[in-house]
C-alpha cells in the first residue's frame, strides 16, 4: 500500500497508486487485507474510465481514477 488513511471511528483507507490496472499485484492488497479486515483498499490507476471492484480470493480490491479519489476522499474524510 502506498498511502493509509486513518479516519476517526471509520475503517482505513488503504491506496495503492499504479499507471495502469495491469501493474497491480493482488499479494500486498491481500496481506494488508488480513491485518486489517474492515479497510477498504483501492488502486488509483490513469487507465480506470469507470470504478469497479474485483474480488481476490475474499479481498475486494475497488479500481478508480485519480478523479474519483478526490471526490471519496472529500466525501469521506473531509467531512
Amino acid at each position: 500500500m502506498d498511502f493509509v488513511l486513518i479516519r476517526n471511528s471509520k475503517p482505513y483507507l488503504a491506496l495503492e497508486c499504479k499507471w495502469s490496472t495491469r501493474d497491480f499485484d493482488p499479494r500486498g492488497a491481500k496481506a494488508f487485507s488480513m491485518r486489517y479486515p474492515q479497510a477498504r483498499i483501492c488502486v488509483v490507476a490513469q487507465d480506470v474510465e469507470r470504478p469497479f471492484a474485483h474480488d481476490y480470493a475474499g479481498t475486494t480490491v475497488n479500481f478508480l481514477s485519480l478523479e474519483k479519489l478526490i471526490q471519496l476522499v472529500r466525501r469521506e474524510v473531509l467531512r
